[in-house]
Parts: structure tokens; C-alpha cells; sequence
């Protein structure tokens, strides 16, 4: 059994070191790992949104858009910084909520593949 497994996966490597199968695999095995993915993104806005929620919670004040890219880079960093996808996370306060978008594996805004959280901000909870 570990010699089938050991065969698949160096079937699986020799074909996605050759750029014009690896095209064909990925598109492929994209129906399966856009799910995964879409988890993937999910959960990381989740923790990124609890660092808001924390920051507001504490009186500190949130990061406006403008300064958004930093703050998300200095408090994740490397990959955690951006979605599966390579697109980094959009941003948006308001008065009583936050939201954070992904574009998907399209890259483009507005469509139906796009990740959106949005949650209420806990400074508004108490009023």
C-alpha cells in the first residue's frame, strides 16, 4: 500500500514540474480545493477580525483604511497578510461593525466567489 502512495505521489510531482500538465491538474483539482480554500480564508479573517474586535474592545481605536495594509502586515505577517489567493484582505469600519472581503479565486470584487465576514463591533454591543 505505502508503495502505491509513494508511486502517486511522485506521479503527482514529476507532472506539476512540467508547466503544461500542471495548468491541466490544477484546473483540475480546483472544484476540490476551492472549498478548502474558501475554509482556509474564512478562518484566518476570523482571527484577524478577533485582533479588531480585541483592539476595540480595549478603547483602542481601530486602524483606518489608510493605514490598513501596515497595520495587517505588522500584526500578520508573511502569507497571513493575504488570502489563499494571494489578494490581500479588504477592510472596511463603520460605526457598529467591521467587515473583511476576500475577492476569491477570481481576484475580482463583487462577484459570487467573494469571502465576506462581517461583525459587530463590541463597543457598539454595549450601548
Amino acid at each position: 500500500m505505502s508503495r502505491v502512495v509513494l508511486m502517486i505521489i511522485l506521479g503527482i510531482s514529476a507532472a506539476l514540474y512540467f508547466p503544461d500538465s500542471r495548468q491541466a491538474i490544477i484546473n483540475k483539482a480546483m472544484p476540490v480545493l476551492t472549498p478548502i480554500l474558501t475554509r482556509a480564508a474564512h478562518s484566518e479573517m476570523r482571527r484577524i477580525t478577533d485582533e479588531l474586535l480585541d483592539y476595540d474592545r480595549g478603547g483602542r481605536e481601530l486602524p483606518s483604511r489608510r493605514v490598513w495594509l501596515t497595520w495587517l502586515k505588522e500584526n500578520f505577517p508573511g502569507e497571513h497578510s493575504v488570502d489563499p489567493w494571494g489578494n490581500v484582505y479588504q477592510y472596511y469600519p463603520w460605526a457598529d461593525s467591521l467587515a473583511l472581503i476576500s475577492y476569491g479565486p477570481d481576484k475580482e470584487r463583487g462577484t459570487e466567489d467573494d469571502v465576506r465576514l462581517v461583525r459587530l463591533r463590541r463597543s457598539w454591543q454595549r450601548r
